[in-house]
């Protein structure tokens, strides 16, 4: 007969799997409404005829990042915000728009006098632009990607004084797809968009837009001034096409999420069938080499906690089910293996691990303290995802830079102190920064099985003691009932008024902070600066920042944009009250921990904190 703790941990493990079921389904269902189209395509069909009539092979939820080129101001961002250098976009030719001009203000800087193609004369300053004469008077003008940087100074030259043929676009042969896009971050017209995979261009153009599916463009759409009439050549001039390279298939990113829960079940096994620590450490190798170097850390269950939290505030942000699956299928495994995903499958973990060469023990109090950290973290990553503001997880992460090879001097020097103190400090990010380890804490505390240091019975041996680098063997508490009982009620009082007291307070505080948090977004910002710049009368324009020239050029009116940020404000008086509380509820818990003691007679792991790496199975001198 199952004891009541086992009855209890059966009836959490139900729960929370049903809560994961229910999660899943409504993200999935969510982002299809009436208002919005799940496949980023706003066509209208949906409202008007009550379903989808868009072709079966134009439906995907798999979705890339793409430069808007009706909102791009041309700032020059796009080349020094992207993680790759040089930058993901380039500059693309839509021949079908080109007048073939001989003074082409693409090409050379205005005021030029000699039509040379000397570099003195030419506007790109990487010599990315190649002019080739046709015939008298046409010239024709293609893109070197290879030395293109991506500063729009050719496209904004064009639209200018031409008809506008030359775009900046997203070359998908080259773009990592980041979860949070770098460029997007950073765009002051907020011109970065996300577009169906299957339909990965935005060119503006003369006809109706129109990819095959090796992304070959055979028209484009009427958006652009046809200030030049289409030429006509007299030779035998053949135009070429417009080519924009396919993104990553659809099926590659269902088999990341195959090689995922194979990795899951594999290392499981290994874990409590094998207890083998070296076929464990084998498989983070592989871990590290596939979903690190090779797939490059992104997107990671880790970082899949943003996405989840904005398609659940945000029905117009579709959630691919790869990105669901990523989030989902650790924490199914972690409910009933333990942290089996943290052993071995995780890079993040992987990496570190490779550099707990001598770790040392933490005190508890200190492990307490620190603990918090995630938890907040955690709390903040949702309050920014949801509200749509930053996808700080990506942003911060301290690994992706390793794996790609690429990242600024700040998150090198950040990723250099981690892994350093991971020689003495036994995976320092996993234990006290990372938010997703903090679901996967609270699932594996209900785990239906979890490794444990014997395969039997404990016979008190004390080899275990020092085994684990991450503090996460809880040591023998003999005495059941050390307090009496007239104390423990004292406590429980004690605790039912502390933990509503910080919940409250916790919630208060974050409630008085939220203006400071909304300062982050980027439509509070802009409204500082609109309101800065209605204050301000004899402001030169040269000095006006690009967001401050992004919002003219859009039109958009003055209110609108107070408009905007005053609901953002309202999201965050909302999300701090709720940051608040669970911070507030966390200490409480952590508090109720220190004051209520567990009994157990044998070394066990303790399920919350055991990353299962199965080291502490070599010390155990019971084999079966």
């Amino acid at each position: 007969m199952p004891n009541r703790r086992e009855f209890l941990n059966t009836l959490m493990r139900g729960g929370i799997l049903a809560a994961l079921g229910l999660l899943s389904g409504s993200l999935l269902l969510r982002s299809r409404d009436d208002k919005s189209c799940s496949y980023g395509f706003n066509c209208g069909s949906c409202s008007r005829s009550g379903s989808c009539t868009l072709p079966e092979n134009l439906t995907t939820r798999q979705m890339v990042w793409q430069l808007d080129m009706t909102k791009c101001i041309q700032c020059g961002r796009c080349a020094t915000n992207c993680v790759m250098s040089p930058s993901a976009v380039k500059c693309t030719h839509a021949f079908a728009m080109c007048g073939y001009c001989d003074l082409c203000g693409g090409y050379f800087k205005p005021g030029t006098k000699i039509l040379t193609t000397a570099a003195e004369n030419q506007l790109c300053p990487t010599n990315a632009l190649k002019r080739k004469f046709i015939e008298d008077p046409f010239f024709e003008y293609t893109i070197d990607e290879e030395l293109c940087i991506g500063c729009g100074k050719c496209v904004k030259g064009c639209g200018a004084f031409g008809n506008g043929s030359l775009q900046l676009q997203v070359r998908h042969d080259r773009c990592k797809n980041c979860n949070e896009c770098s460029i997007a971050r950073n765009c002051p017209s907020q011109a970065f968009t996300r577009v169906p995979a299957n339909r990965p261009s935005l060119l503006r153009g003369l006809g109706k837009v129109l990819l095959t599916c090796s992304g070959i463009l055979l028209s484009t759409a009427a958006l652009a001034i046809q200030r030049f009439p289409k030429p006509e050549f007299e030779s035998a001039y053949t135009q070429p096409q417009t080519f924009i390279p396919s993104p990553r298939t659809e099926f590659l990113a269902y088999l990341d999420v195959f090689v995922l829960i194979v990795s899951l079940c594999l290392v499981s096994w290994l874990v409590l069938k094998k207890r083998s620590r070296i076929w464990v450490f084998f498989m983070s190798l592989f871990s590290m080499a596939y979903f690190g170097f090779y797939r490059e850390g992104c997107v990671c269950s880790i970082g899949s906690i943003q996405n989840v939290s904005l398609t659940l505030f945000d029905h117009s942000f579709v959630l691919p089910v790869t990105v669901l699956l990523f989030f989902v299928s650790p924490l199914i495994f972690t409910l009933f293996f333990g942290r089996t995903f943290c052993a071995a499958v995780c890079p993040f973990g992987a990496i570190q691990d490779l550099f707990a060469l001598k770790p040392q023990a933490m005190g508890s109090r200190l492990n307490t303290i620190l603990g918090i950290i995630p938890y907040l973290y955690l709390g903040l990553a949702v309050l920014f995802a949801s509200t749509g503001t930053d996808f700080i997880i990506c942003r911060y992460d301290p690994f992706v830079g390793i794996f790609r090879f690429n990242a600024s001097f700040g998150m090198f020097l950040f990723t250099g102190i981690l892994l350093l103190s991971g020689v003495f400090i036994a995976r320092p990010y996993c234990r006290f920064l990372c938010p997703y380890g903090v679901l996967l804490s609270w699932t594996s505390r209900f785990s239906r099985r979890h490794l444990s240091i014997t395969p039997s019975e404990c016979i008190q041996c004390r080899l275990c003691e020092n085994s684990c680098p991450y503090d996460a063997i809880d040591f023998p508490v003999t005495d059941k009932s050390p307090e009496s009982k007239p104390v423990m009620v004292k406590k429980m009082m004690i605790l039912v008024i502390l933990i509503p007291f910080l919940v409250f307070a916790g919630g208060f505080a974050g409630s008085r902070l939220h203006e400071t948090l909304a300062g982050v977004d980027f439509r509070v910002k802009l409204a500082k600066e609109v309101l800065a710049l209605s204050k301000t009368t004899d402001q030169p324009a040269g000095e006006e920042s690009f967001e401050i020239k992004a919002y003219k050029a859009s039109g958009k009116p003055e209110s609108q944009v107070y408009s905007e940020a005053s609901a953002v404000l309202k999201k965050f008086n909302s999300g701090g009250w709720l940051f608040g509380g669970f911070t507030g509820l966390v200490i409480a818990m952590l508090v109720a921990g220190r004051m209520l003691p567990v009994y157990h007679k044998d070394y066990v792991t303790n399920k919350g904190r055991c990353f299962s790496c199965a080291r502490c199975t070599d010390y155990c001198p019971i084999k079966s």
